[in-house]
């Protein structure tokens, strides 16, 4: 093969790497087309390729890895990249003699080189040889001070040593570093920074990581316990930490509440596997069975029909002083939350729910449909959340007692709404017991939030920053669970929602095109729904509902089943 053909592939290899579609790159590279080229570049490509496939069961990839850069070594036996490169593969392979052996050929043919240093100062450190590990980390942070990877490197060296300050030091000074950080490394400089009681600092990483992601994992604390303390953020860090400290069990009650709302820990189980349903215009119907790339939409809760959404908590807790500080900050704060509707799939053609919410563009009733989705869908969704902490599984400092819960922002776990009879004072909707155990938790709730503004809050006028901010602090706490509560005058509608809370400056939220104003904001859900899609229910109003008939030979074409059917019910 010539030159100018060899350099091309080489090009084309590089650029897939970049976009990183691994298989078809490795088809791409196969031995046929690698025997041919001989050259080194393609194999060490190869190498990397298979370098970084994760959850393997046997070393068969690191294995072929090895292999490649064996055979780029033979090509370009000064190169000293592919011996680090090999070295880096033993090393993950924990065959670390091999490793050193490879790496000590890479630094004597290249000693200027600082990733070849901090492989194997990495390798050093998995022989527990600190100093030898530390030696080698200064001088890969001496060629090249500028340089990330020394420091993300070295940290795990001070983790080790348990040198927590010098374990921040090289953490931060690698996020500053990093032109693209992630958002996990925030949260764990962020942990680093908690467990020394450095608050302001440890929520300030926090605040970084969620803006980055808001779907990123927590460990040390939850998106409760960064809302409460960003409540705060007019005040010094002498009040914010003493307030702080103050509100610490109010996470726990909130967290205990919505697990008691999981559908899957019901007392009555077989209602778990049956589908759901969603009521909306037969537009969003066509917009969500056009292609798997438009999602389903969480709408901002501005939106909800019941005009006492997420009021109902107040006359649940029945105390003046959390009203009032509730309604001073209501006036000038905005709600960050988004929600998903659903109802039992068995209300899909129920007269009153057409009334209420099948209506169609021009609010006209009985025009809109009802769509009936898998439970899968939300199984899916949560998938997405807890493949990111696994992903995270490595930065996590230790296990909490609430990590079995979602704890990022984004939990698009299905919870059930809880109804409440005013009359007798109870909680229904979530079985009986349920609804004891969650009174109980309001109650805490209440106590806890009442001792904060009796000690905080104060009538004279130098006190004016703290009042507000506990004001703030109380908007915030309310606000994070209050969407899961509604009047028992709804109590025939057995809803579950998804509830989401993403912050305005978040790339997650979005706001609807067109000339229509006001224009809503929407948060997009992270998997597809179509195939989860079983079936369409036309509004009894609907004019020519034949000319809708085109949605199930779409989905057929793409070998979905669906069923689409007219309502039966009879609309006066």
């Amino acid at each position: 093969m010539d030159k100018r053909k060899i350099e091309e592939l080489i090009a084309k290899a590089e650029e897939l790497y970049k976009r990183w579609p691994r298989q078809r790159l490795l088809r791409f590279l196969s031995d046929t087309r690698l025997a041919a080229c001989n050259d080194a570049r393609l194999y060490k490509l190869k190498g990397m390729v298979l370098r970084r496939f994760k959850r393997f069961k046997d070393k068969k990839p690191l294995k072929e890895a090895i292999n490649a850069f064996t055979e780029a070594i033979k090509l370009e036996p000064n190169d000293p990249s592919l011996y680090r490169e090999r070295g880096e593969t033993w090393r993950r392979m924990r065959d670390r003699k091999r490793a050193l052996k490879d790496l000590d050929v890479a630094i004597s043919l290249n000693p200027k080189d600082p990733d070849s240093y901090v492989v194997r100062a990495q390798v050093w450190l998995a022989f527990r040889k600190y100093k030898e590990s530390t030696q080698d980390f200064a001088a890969a942070i001496r060629l090249n001070p500028k340089k990330p990877r020394p420091y993300y490197a070295r940290r795990v060296l001070w983790r080790q040593l348990r040198n927590q300050t010098n374990e921040i030091k090289d953490l931060a000074i690698a996020l500053r570093l990093d032109p693209k950080p992630i958002a996990p490394m925030y949260v764990y400089l962020g942990d680093l920074y908690y467990r020394k009681k450095k608050y302001s600092l440890a929520f300030e990483q926090y605040n970084r990581a969620m803006d980055m992601d808001p779907t990123v994992y927590l460990s040390e604390v939850d998106s409760v316990q960064v809302n409460m303390f960003n409540a705060t953020a007019s005040l010094n860090d002498g009040q914010r930490r003493k307030i702080y400290e103050a509100c610490i069990p109010i996470s726990g009650f909130i967290a205990t509440i919505r697990d008691l709302t999981d559908p899957s820990f019901a007392e009555n189980h077989e209602n778990i596997l049956k589908p759901v349903v969603h009521f909306t215009k037969l537009p969003v119907a066509d917009i969500l069975l056009s292609s798997d790339e438009n999602r389903f939409r969480f709408y901002h809760v501005s939106y909800m029909n019941d005009p006492q959404e997420g009021k109902i908590l107040l006359q649940i807790l029945k105390d003046p002083a959390i009203e009032e500080s509730y309604s001073a900050s209501s006036r000038y704060e905005e709600s960050n939350f988004y929600i998903g509707s659903f109802l039992p799939a068995t209300l899909a053609d129920e007269l009153v729910m057409w009334r209420t919410y099948g209506k169609d563009e021009t609010e006209s009733e009985a025009k809109g449909c009802s769509i009936i989705i898998s439970r899968k869908f939300f199984d899916e969704e949560s998938a997405l959340s807890q493949a990111r902490q696994d992903v995270q599984g490595g930065l996590k400092s230790r296990e909490t007692k609430r990590d079995k819960t979602s704890r990022t922002q984004y939990d698009t776990q299905l919870h059930k709404v809880i109804y409440y009879d005013k009359k007798n004072n109870t909680l229904l909707g979530v079985g009986v017991s349920k609804g004891d155990e969650i009174m109980k938790e309001l109650r805490k709730l209440r106590f806890r939030l009442r001792k904060i503004i009796d000690r905080f809050k104060e009538s004279h006028e130098k006190h004016l920053a703290i009042n507000r901010a506990i004001d703030r602090l109380v908007y915030s706490v309310i606000t994070e669970v209050s969407y899961y509560f509604k009047s028992s005058d709804y109590r025939y509608e057995y809803e579950e929602r998804v509830i989401l809370s993403v912050p305005p400056k978040s790339p997650l939220v979005k706001i609807e095109e067109g000339t229509y104003l006001p224009k809503r904001l929407y948060v997009e859900a992270r998997s597809p729904i179509r195939k989860h899609i079983k079936k369409i229910v036309l509004g009894p109003r609907v004019v020519h509902p034949e000319r809708w008939s085109y949605l199930k030979v779409k989905m057929i074409k793409d070998n979905n089943d669906l069923e689409l059917v007219k309502s039966s019910t009879k609309f006066q």
